[in-house]
């Protein structure tokens, strides 16, 4: 056999080493890359939940005063003062429109980004 054809022989096992490296180093990052947008999925739909787990425990609460007191409370400082409702201010906006005693409130929880 000639001396290149050797030769050549000798370094294909090297080639496929480094083609393995490069292949392993390549799904490596691919997977980072997905789990790093997996991780973005599922941050966005934790916060949309808790959005729409203090709107109803606003509704929850509301209810709760008009079963007690016989009328819808007019502000949300009412519910915080009397029913322990808790809201996080640097992370929501919550609208509460009272349409009047008997009626019951709109509520509207918004997530406030940047603050």
């Amino acid at each position: 056999m000639p001396a290149d054809f050797e030769s050549a022989r000798a370094g294909k096992p090297k080639l496929k080493a480094r083609l393995r490296l490069c292949c392993s180093c390549l799904m490596l990052a691919c997977g980072l890359v997905l789990l790093y947008c997996l991780a973005s999925v599922f941050k966005a739909n934790l916060a949309s939940d808790r959005s729409a787990y203090l709107k109803a425990a606003i509704e929850r609460d509301a209810v709760q005063c008009y079963a007690i007191e016989g009328a819808y409370p007019k502000d949300l400082a009412h519910l915080e003062d009397y029913y322990g409702l808790q809201v996080d201010r640097n992370s929501y906006d919550v609208y509460y429109q009272s349409l009047g005693s008997n009626l019951k409130p709109q509520v509207i929880v918004v997530r406030v980004s940047g603050r």
